[in-house]
């Protein structure tokens, strides 16, 4: 389960990358 939260989180930030800046996480660095 931890794999598909985790999954959604990232899917969900690359879409929003697309209509929106990235967001300052330093996850999304990676």
């Amino acid at each position: 389960f931890d794999q598909f939260v985790k999954a959604a989180g990232h899917i969900s930030e690359y879409w929003l990358g697309f209509n929106e800046p990235p967001p300052s996480r330093p996850e999304a660095s990676r």
